[in-house]
């Protein structure tokens, strides 16, 4: 089973590679978070201090991430896996993918394994270029980052702020994966592309609005797409960081929606009869 999962997902990752449009949510993103310093920005001239320009550039790194994350990173993730299945339907192939020895649950979990593969290309983007252009910007400032000072006292070194965005980056992959997962689902409903991304994008806010006013929302995935960076953000704020009981619940809600997405993707793809 692992080693069929395992080589449709090469697969499938390398006819992904040669579409034009795959690399364009990452390109996307990274211009975005480039134009970040315009509305943040990082000067000693605004700052004037050694250890404020330091301060200023984590805030930096707060001000991307999370919002790169929670909303870019969380959208580019939806559009692309719920068109991982609907053109394979509405062209056919599926119909020659299923002639070989391998199982439907293996070719979900194969879509599945690309678009998680999708989510983490685009929090390594994030991460990168966030990193990357704080570090720019303080060094021309003549700073660096060396921890977040107040008063002239180290609150928190350099090691425990990379600490900190750790836990965020692995407690973000759980929110993502969820979305690939959902995206999967709704992508295995149709077999028109267009209409499973409508379908995603429509039932993301349709939730959205209604999740705060029904109060459902610690049991909705997308509701903790910025949350795992909250220690980070505290952190940076001299703050103690505080990661419980948000990390709990994020694990919660993101493993169950991934596994139950997962399932009724499954279940949607054992059922349909493919030769119509």
């Amino acid at each position: 089973m692992l080693h069929r999962v395992w080589v449709i997902f090469i697969v499938e990752l390398q006819k992904t590679m040669r579409l034009k449009h795959t690399l364009a949510g990452p390109f996307l993103l990274g211009i975005l978070i480039l134009c970040a310093p315009l509305l943040h920005p990082v000067s000693r001239q605004s700052l004037g201090e050694y250890d404020q320009i330091a301060n200023q550039g984590y805030a930096l790194i707060a001000f991307i991430t999370p919002r790169a994350m929670g909303v870019l990173a969380f959208l580019f993730t939806l559009l692309f896996s719920a068109a991982l299945i609907s053109p394979e339907l509405h062209s056919g192939n599926i119909r020659q993918i299923f002639i070989r020895p391998l199982h439907r649950y293996e070719f979900v979990i194969g879509k599945l394994l690309l678009g998680c593969s999708y989510a983490i290309l685009l929090l390594m983007t994030t991460v990168a270029l966030s990193w990357g252009t704080a570090y720019a910007l303080c060094h021309l400032s003549g700073s660096r980052l060396a921890g977040i000072t107040f008063g002239g006292e180290l609150l928190y070194t350099a090691t425990q702020m990379r600490n900190a965005y750790l836990i965020g980056f692995l407690l973000s992959m759980a929110p993502l994966f969820a979305t690939a997962a959902f995206g999967l689902m709704i992508s295995s409903m149709t077999r028109n592309t267009v209409q499973a991304i409508s379908l995603a994008i429509g039932s993301w806010i349709l939730v959205d609005a209604l999740k705060y006013p029904l109060r459902f929302d610690r049991f909705v995935f997308f509701s903790y797409l910025e949350k795992p960076w909250q220690g980070f953000i505290q952190q940076c704020s001299g703050a103690d960081a505080v990661w419980f009981p948000m990390t709990w619940e994020c694990l919660a809600v993101s493993i169950t929606t991934t596994l139950l997405c997962t399932a009724v993707a499954i279940l949607i793809t054992w059922r349909r009869d493919v030769s119509a």
